[in-house]
């Protein structure tokens, strides 16, 4: 018994081999769809799919992680990944969800703005109104090309059987901060200079989407098919290209209307060709109306006629009546 010894075992003596193996691209085919290959670490026990409490690990994040993802989605960086890099394994929807709301808001406003400024001066325009349909379509935008776009995505590296499956949320997670250059870019678009616009849409194209097609590349390089590999990264540039000139087409770019039934302010000077038009339309109204009167009081007075004529015809045949029987009567007496 004296020579007894212990000997310690450490339980995680195969960590620093797992974590190895953990660094790469993404997890594997067979992960879980919506959290990849973290799935296990942020599992929360317990706790229903469509309850707030599974997401809240979600929005679990702090300002530091926020703040690198929102620079790191404007700034691209050459062999650099935005999803393993900064998104693995810890997607979240806290930041996408800000991005998009104040993205919603900021393109609303100074699309509004830019409007009003385009419009001001303009005398026979002047009835500017806010239009509140700005703020509705540029969420149902934002919302479909944030959560649709990437749920297709998804769909087709799983049916492609990729070697690298990034999970769902976080190919939405990369979408959603590769809108944040949008937010400054939609205060300058205020600026109605056509061609200062077309810059900034160039910039902030070029700019986050190289990063979304950096994350999106790995995922697709060793297809079989290289053409369908550059046809989805080509796509994914596309679409993000359409909806920044969307947003310049529909809410800041002003479609002046035609002149057809504007107002005329009441103090404006008429000019004399239209003072002179305005005063015959006037004459030619009051010529009518002089002669519908004539004609409805000649009908009255015909009417008028008839009936005095009728009435001198009915006591003439009375007074006659009246004779004849008179004349009779006598006859028959005498």
């Amino acid at each position: 018994m004296s020579n007894l010894q212990f000997q310690d075992f450490s339980l995680g003596a195969n960590e620093p081999s797992q974590a190895s193996g953990s660094q790469g691209l993404s997890g594997r085919i067979g992960d879980s769809p919506f959290t990849g290959a973290g799935a296990e670490s942020r599992s929360v026990p317990g706790k229903n799919f469509f309850s707030f409490q599974y997401y809240q690990q979600y929005f679990d994040v702090d300002t530091d992680q926020v703040v690198s993802r929102l620079l790191s989605s404007m700034v691209p960086r050459f062999g650099s990944n935005f999803i393993v890099d900064h998104v693995q394994p810890i997607p979240d929807l806290y930041g996408p969800f800000w991005v998009c709301v104040t993205l919603i808001f900021s393109t609303a406003i100074c699309g509004n703005l830019a409007r009003y400024i385009a419009t001001s001066g303009d005398v026979l325009n002047n009835d500017y109104s806010s239009d509140f349909r700005l703020v509705t379509g540029s969420s149902t935008i934002v919302a479909c090309y944030v959560i649709l776009i990437p749920f297709a995505l998804y769909s087709l590296l799983w049916y492609r059987k990729s070697e690298v499956q990034y999970s769902y949320l976080e190919i939405m997670c990369a979408y959603g901060y590769s809108l944040t250059i949008f937010i400054p870019v939609s205060v300058l678009w205020v600026v109605n200079w056509p061609l200062f616009r077309w810059l900034l849409i160039l910039v902030s194209v070029i700019l986050s989407g190289s990063v979304l097609c950096s994350s999106i590349w790995p995922a697709v390089r060793n297809d079989r098919s290289r053409m369908w590999s550059l046809m989805v990264v080509g796509s994914v540039l596309i679409l993000h290209a359409l909806l920044a000139i969307g947003f310049k087409e529909f809410y800041f770019d002003v479609s002046h209307p035609a002149r057809t039934g504007e107002k005329v302010p009441p103090d404006a000077e008429l000019p004399g060709t239209v003072t002179t038009a305005v005063f015959s339309n006037a004459s030619h109204s009051e010529a009518v109306k002089s002669i519908l009167s004539t004609t409805i009081h000649g009908e009255k007075a015909v009417k008028k006629s008839e009936t005095r004529e009728r009435k001198r015809n009915l006591i003439s045949h009375e007074i006659v009546t009246n004779k004849s029987l008179e004349t009779e009567g006598l006859g028959k007496i005498s």
